[in-house]
């Protein structure tokens, strides 16, 4: 009889490990960039490129930029925003002075793992001041992104922080620089 309850409690035990194991593993994970386009006036474009970077074939339902659960961190209100086709936006936020703004993108079609989405949006924020840290949630930088696999809290989602690339002439005087200190050093 004890070895039957036994039996009994493993293959139970054995079940509801495999079921939360599965639950478990099935996590959504993203890279992201975030560039920056001077339109003149104190306004920005800012282009988002967001890979969905799941090893385990996890969609992305939801992305929401500069924000992490009870948190909105970008500093001016978001205009212009544009999103792929079948995409949706809301800003978040209060845009007081206890909480910013953030971008919530909700997915017609699902983003699929191995592919990535555009988005953008302009502001009067600068480049350093979007890639640095938020004046509402130190250190948390303005950023930092959170994905859902579904709807925004359909799961634990997933925290993640978009890459800046810098501005193309910034990388232009880099390269002027580097190509620089090359020739100074060729002549010593």
């Amino acid at each position: 009889m004890t070895t039957r309850r036994n039996a009994a409690c493993s293959i139970a035990i054995g079940i509801l490990v495999a079921a939360t194991a599965g639950r478990a593993s099935a996590l959504e994970s993203a890279t992201g960039t975030i560039s920056a386009t001077p339109l003149g006036g104190g306004e920005f474009q800012y282009n988002i490129a967001l890979k969905n970077t799941s090893s385990d074939g996890s969609d992305i339902g939801t992305f929401w930029f500069s924000w992490i659960p009870g948190h909105d961190f970008m500093e001016a209100l978001p205009t212009n925003i544009t999103f792929p086709t079948g995409w949706s936006v809301n800003i978040t936020g209060s845009n007081n002075s206890s909480d910013g703004n953030a971008l919530q993108f909700l997915a017609g079609p699902l983003l699929t793992p191995g592919n990535t989405d555009d988005f953008s949006f302009e502001s009067t924020e600068t480049l350093a001041q979007i890639t640095g840290p938020s004046s509402y949630t130190l250190p948390d930088n303005e950023t930092t992104s959170f994905i859902y696999h579904a709807a925004p809290f359909s799961d634990a989602g997933s925290e993640f922080t978009l890459t800046p690339v810098p501005e193309p002439v910034s990388a232009t005087v880099m390269a002027i620089g580097g190509a620089g200190l090359l020739m100074r050093r060729r002549r010593a």
